[in-house]
């Protein structure tokens, strides 16, 4: 398995740059400012409220954005990000679902969506991203000394056609971005930004196809594991005997899902409900519960043992003499249904291949949940998809964003106007996480819990319990 490892972030930047690159995902947003012939680029921080010693190192802000209702009209967007709602303000969060091509298929996410548009009498469930990427804009702009000299570089899911990567554009136009914006699929730069890990391992016979006069050509499967979604994609990079950039194809088929990083964080929040005695409001519960999910997130990272054993956490229950404690078994009951659950869609999605792939790419913040990079060595070499675990490349400790890092590259080897548009159809197919091991760990708890009173309550924990995720597939015509 290929390792990489340090960038350092910078302060502000000074003066106008050449590019801004954005990567607005499900959960987080990432941006960074980007000059040609620079060897990096610096990711952008100072978001407002962001909780570090130094915010300008924080260099994500969770893509969620605050309105203030308005009894006359519309409700006003008054921040983003990091800040948190004060009064009778709402916090709306995965505001990209909105821009996805079905988003209907995210469940509950897209049903509070819908929701809130009711709820706070907005026009259409698309001014929530739109409103978003305006305070995003305003914020890029801030930081790097005004707009971007020669455009934006922005990705977009990969199955974006031409009509949806040309909707996209007008909204950012119309959310502040001036001049140029170029629109690249996520699974293409997270390609590019691994092109060094992959020369590493294909470069003798890519070499040797080089004195042939030949191109080389690998096939590669790209794993986004992101904070919202899983998006899965295959595709062939050509490598040039000229000495041009490669490029990239499309193999088949792309899996996209949501199973991501969040769902961990409210299987958690579900047990953790289940083990003390409290009632009360959503946002009192909230403060509560921060303290206890960021010790949980701590836990959840590569460097921590895949074996799990009891953590006590320094905070107290409310009303309760006994710190919380999270077993090792506890643990297992979150982390395992949803890794599973990858492991198996993955797999299926994939086994079809009519041979194994040359090279396998994992990216995302999921991708570093413990014990998920070993399941899925195992599970594809059990089905003959990769031959052998040295063939999977995992880049650890980046702090740079493989997405940013591939607009980067794109920006410098000059391919902004190298936007693939597929031509796909939607295939539905709807599985659910199965929770029968959550499920039967909660009576546990309960069936164990003489002294306190347990207390259901509907949630954005219980999601991660019942949810049935539709997972849309698509096939090149």
């Amino acid at each position: 398995m290929a390792t990489s490892s340090t960038i350092s972030y910078t302060k502000r930047t000074r003066g106008p740059v050449d590019f801004i690159c954005v990567d607005l995902g499900t959960g987080y947003l990432r941006m960074a400012s980007s000059n040609i012939g620079n060897k990096t680029c610096k990711e952008i921080g100072n978001y407002p409220a962001a909780r570090a010693g130094t915010p300008s190192l924080v260099p994500q802000a969770p893509s969620s954005i605050i309105y203030e209702p308005d009894e006359k009209g519309p409700a006003k967007p008054v921040a983003f990000g990091y800040a948190a709602p004060c009064r009778k303000q709402v916090r709306v969060s995965r505001v990209k679902i909105a821009l996805l091509f079905d988003p209907e298929n995210y469940g509950y996410s897209h049903s509070h969506l819908v929701g809130v548009v009711d709820s706070l009498r907005l026009q259409t469930i698309q001014q929530i991203p739109e409103d978003f990427l305006r305070f995003a804009i305003e914020h890029a702009t801030k930081e790097c000394g005004g707009q971007p000299k020669d455009g934006w570089a922005v990705s977009v899911p990969q199955y974006y056609k031409i009509e949806e990567a040309q909707s996209f554009q007008e909204v950012l136009r119309r959310a502040g971005c001036i001049g140029d914006i170029y629109i690249h699929g996520e699974s293409d730069c997270v390609t590019y930004a691994n092109l060094t890990a992959i020369e590493d391992i294909i470069g003798d016979e890519r070499d040797s196809a080089f004195q042939n006069g030949e191109n080389f050509t690998v096939t590669i499967g790209i794993f986004d594991l992101g904070a919202g979604t899983a998006d899965i994609t295959t595709c062939e990079v050509c490598f040039k005997v000229d000495s041009t950039p490669p490029t990239v194809n499309e193999l088949g088929a792309l899996l996209s899902f949501a199973i991501g990083g969040d769902l961990f964080d409210e299987r958690f929040i579900e047990l953790l409900r289940s083990k003390f005695n409290t009632n009360t409001s959503p946002d009192r519960e909230r403060v509560f519960l921060g303290p206890f999910v960021e010790r949980f997130r701590e836990q959840a990272k590569t460097q921590s043992p895949t074996d799990f054993e009891d953590d006590e956490y320094p905070f107290r229950v409310p009303d309760s003499n006994e710190p919380f404690t999270l077993t090792a078994a506890d643990m297992t009951c979150i982390m395992d249904p949803p890794i599973d659950e990858s492991c198996r869609r993955i797999g299926e999605h994939l086994v079809p291949l009519a041979k194994p792939l040359d090279l396998i790419v994992i990216s995302g913040g999921n991708s570093e949940v413990p014990d998920m990079i070993p399941r899925l060595e195992a599970m594809l070499m059990e089905r003959n998809i990769v031959s052998d675990g040295n063939k999977v490349i995992h880049l650890t400790g980046q702090l740079l964003n493989a997405v940013i890092r591939g607009l980067h590259y794109r920006i410098n080897q000059g391919l902004l106007n190298g936007f693939r548009a597929p031509k796909q159809e939607q295939q539905s197919s709807n599985s659910s996480i199965s929770n029968d091991t959550l499920l039967g760990h909660l009576e546990k708890l309960k069936s164990e819990s003489h002294s306190q009173k347990i207390v259901s309550k509907p949630s954005l924990g219980s999601r991660a319990l019942y949810l049935v995720i539709q997972s849309p597939q698509y096939s090149i015509k």
